[in-house]
């Protein structure tokens, strides 16, 4: 009773939004136990964009497999590139070796000090080398605007 008071107190004074559950949104699990997220299948879904593929497309080829989509898939982390060039042509997924920012144009990124490791970062932490290499990175609208895409049907993030 007590959350519910402090919750109905701070909707009153603004600090928070009274949301309730309007509906179910049924959700499928696409990829494996590392790689894979939770998608709501949308019936009309085309175009998927995957940044962060890393070098586990288990997720892509999933919802390539079920939905038929067309991915677009991003990571600008040279191990990465690596990776998916070996893979050969996969149908319906296209590779960009670019990283999502807020800005379009190179930065530097910070590999993992772990050579298991595939995610880099633009900043400096415990976990990544203090030398780095420079990636291309854009903004979405770039990114959208450079494929000719309206919209997007899911945007995934890893």
């Amino acid at each position: 009773m007590k959350a519910f008071l402090t919750k109905l107190k701070n909707v009153i004074i603004g600090k928070e939004l009274w949301i309730r559950k309007q509906c179910r949104v049924p959700l499928m699990w696409c990829g494996n136990d590392y790689g894979g997220f939770y998608i709501s299948p949308l019936s009309k879904m085309k175009n998927v964009y995957s940044f962060g593929v890393g070098t586990d497309i288990s997720f892509d080829l999933a919802i390539i497999e079920k939905f038929n989509v067309n991915i677009f898939a991003f990571d600008p982390t040279p191990k990465s590139i690596d990776w998916i060039k070996n893979k050969g042509e996969i149908r319906n997924f296209r590779f960009y070796p670019i990283g999502l920012s807020n800005f379009d144009g190179k930065t530097e990124f910070h590999l993992p000090k772990n050579p298991e490791y595939v995610s880099g970062s633009a900043f400096l932490y415990d976990g990544v080398k203090t030398e780095a290499v420079s990636v291309e990175m854009k903004r979405l609208s770039s990114i959208m605007s450079e494929l000719e895409h309206e919209f997007i049907d899911v945007l995934k993030l890893d």
